[in-house]
């Protein structure tokens, strides 16, 4: 479609530039070649369930990582579009923290493309809740942000509040494995007046980065509770094993 003459005017003024490190570049919302050759992007075999790449001689069909096999997680499918490395680290924090919100749309799309072939027409999308304290801070949510996007570009339902925050909890940042799990433990809930609409249909959680899974956990264990036919999870980047 032709730029009307206001957008032209708009684009002169306002020239579209690197989300990353502000070089210009051809359209809005968009990465300079350095900036995207260095963002970590995952592609090639990757796990089933958590989105790790995996390496192996011969894979035949869906896969888990090693931590995956020897503990499988609360849910059957799962994707992720970056490792959460390099220029991913300060682009999700940037949209995490600095009220980046123009980073949102180039998140979900690449998200899309990761989690696509777990969509189905009748999948329920739903993001990792916030809770309210948390939103005093940060103003958004930035998994709704990221299933909201998702959701619009599948042309599927998306729920904005199927999963309740029941407390908060300290920050994970520093924790162990085993010490998020355990702060993590029932701090999620179904919306009992959403429940119904969960009912023997596919689900996908929505969050920005997977570490050791232990706020999915949480709320793929809540969805459970609403007889879900399936339970995917999907996120924007995923944590390397020797980084936690």
């Amino acid at each position: 479609m032709k730029p009307t003459l206001f957008e032209t005017m708009l684009r002169s003024l306002y020239p579209p530039c690197c989300l990353l490190c502000a070089a210009p570049v051809d359209r809005d919302f968009g990465l300079c070649p350095p900036c995207w050759r260095d963002m970590p992007f995952i592609s090639g075999p990757a796990c089933m369930f958590c989105g790790l790449p995996i390496t192996a001689d011969k894979l035949e069909g869906p896969t888990p990582c090693d931590s995956c096999f020897r503990a499988p997680p609360a849910w059957e499918a799962g994707r992720a579009a970056l490792l959460y490395q390099r220029s991913a680290k300060g682009f999700i924090l940037a949209m995490k923290h600095g009220d980046r919100t123009d980073c949102f749309k180039p998140a979900a799309s690449w998200l899309f493309a990761a989690c696509q072939d777990l969509l189905t027409p009748d999948t329920i999308v739903t993001a990792v809740p916030l809770h309210w304290r948390r939103y005093l801070n940060r103003k958004y949510n930035q998994a709704a942000f990221l299933g909201q996007h998702v959701a619009r570009l599948a042309n599927i339902s998306y729920e904005p509040f199927l999963l309740k925050r029941r407390r908060a909890t300290a920050p994970l940042d520093t924790a162990s494995s085993a010490e998020r799990h355990a702060r993590m433990q029932n701090t999620i809930s179904l919306n009992p007046a959403r429940a119904k609409a969960l009912y023997n249909k596919p689900v996908l959680i929505i969050d920005d980065v997977m570490t050791s899974g232990a706020t999915l956990t949480a709320a793929a264990q809540a969805c459970r509770a609403g007889q879900p036919q399936k339970i995917s999870v999907a996120t924007l980047a995923r944590t390397p094993k020797n980084d936690y």
